[in-house]
């Protein structure tokens, strides 16, 4: 697992409207994005897989 922490007030205007976008919801510059990268393990069939 990777863990991303970005200050709000360091992140370019035009990246932070697109991250207001994806989390649907704006941010304060005294505010800190922190975004985990986890990997997932299929519950059920695997949808490309041979049958």
């Amino acid at each position: 697992m990777e863990s991303i922490t970005r200050n709000v007030n360091e992140i370019d205007p035009a990246d932070r409207q697109a991250l207001e976008h994806v989390i649907g919801q704006h941010l304060s510059t005294d505010q800190q994005v922190i975004i985990s990268v986890v990997n997932i393990q299929p519950v059920g069939p695997v949808a490309n897989s041979p049958d």
